[in-house]
């Protein structure tokens, strides 16, 4: 015998209603509690067209203006992408759409740098457990950014992290349903590369950038 289902019809179209409205997947997992397969599974389950998975959201000019205005604001693309569920990529095109001019990487003004206090503060954090990918994102810095700061301070780089087959399982499901590895290292603290390693010894298709599946083979 199956398990119960835990929502009512009339709850599961609330659930179908708002992605028809516009939601994503995982916007409605946050705002339900629940994992992507589940609220994919109720999708299928009402006949609810899915949206191609890749397929990137258009802006309203208001919002390309918003994006626009927190770049020259000093916000990096990785952090407006995550803040617009888009990648860095897209962020570019808009900044360029909209003659932004782009900082260079390389300039001094350009790359934020962190006091000693709060290097001291990732460090700790990182021992306790968080993981580069949520450091850069409270402390609006990038993932390498992370790493340097560790290594300057001597701090020890931890073993990946030994996930259980349940674990794997969830965690190729809900990249499966369209959930983006940045995403999935945040929820279960590990790495992206962790996770894309993951999905790799389960033979899963990974997304290109473009929304395309390319195939990761295993070593033999």
């Amino acid at each position: 015998m199956g398990r119960k289902r835990q929502f009512t019809d009339k709850q599961e179209k609330e659930v179908c209603n708002e992605y028809i409205a516009g939601f994503n997947i995982t916007e409605l997992a946050e705002k339900y509690s629940l994992n992507l397969a589940t609220v994919y599974n109720m999708l299928v389950r009402n006949s609810v067209p899915r949206r191609p998975v890749g397929r990137k959201p258009r802006f309203s000019s208001e919002q390309e203006k918003m994006i626009c205005d927190e770049y020259t604001a000093r916000t990096s693309t990785y952090n407006l992408g995550k803040k617009y569920d888009v990648n860095s990529s897209t962020i570019s095109r808009i900044l360029i759409r909209n003659n932004v001019p782009r900082r260079s990487t390389l300039s001094g003004d350009a790359i934020r740098k962190l006091s000693a206090e709060q290097e001291r503060q990732v460090c700790n954090e990182y021992i306790a457990g968080a993981n580069t990918c949520t450091l850069g994102k409270n402390f609006g810095v990038s993932n390498s950014t992370i790493d340097h700061i560790r290594k300057r301070n001597g701090v020890s780089k931890r073993p990946y992290r030994k996930f259980s087959a349940e674990q794997e399982k969830s965690i190729c499901e809900e990249y499966t349903v369209g959930a983006n590895p940045y995403r999935l290292s945040e929820k279960y603290n590990a790495s992206r590369t962790g996770i894309i390693r993951i999905l790799k010894r389960n033979d899963v298709s990974i997304r290109s950038k473009r929304g395309a599946p390319r195939k990761l083979v295993g070593k033999p």
